[in-house]
């Protein structure tokens, strides 16, 4: 769920080259279920590592409105 919302919120926000890589790899993993290892802890990286930018962004923006 939280992966569909952070695809919306790029794709809004007018980052949708990165929202269709995010969108790509999610079903990916729904090609290969159940599979885990290194490729997996690097996309879950990845998310967290964005997720955690947009506040960041967010926070910037907030303090110069």
């Amino acid at each position: 769920m939280e992966q569909c919302m952070l695809i919306d919120v790029l794709y809004r926000t007018g980052d949708v080259a990165l929202a269709g890589k995010i969108a790509e790899r999610m079903q990916l993993e729904q090609d290969h279920k159940g599979k885990k290892g290194k490729e997996k802890v690097k996309y879950d990286k990845l998310i967290f590592d964005i997720v955690l930018n947009l506040n960041t962004l967010n926070d910037v923006k907030g303090a110069l409105s």
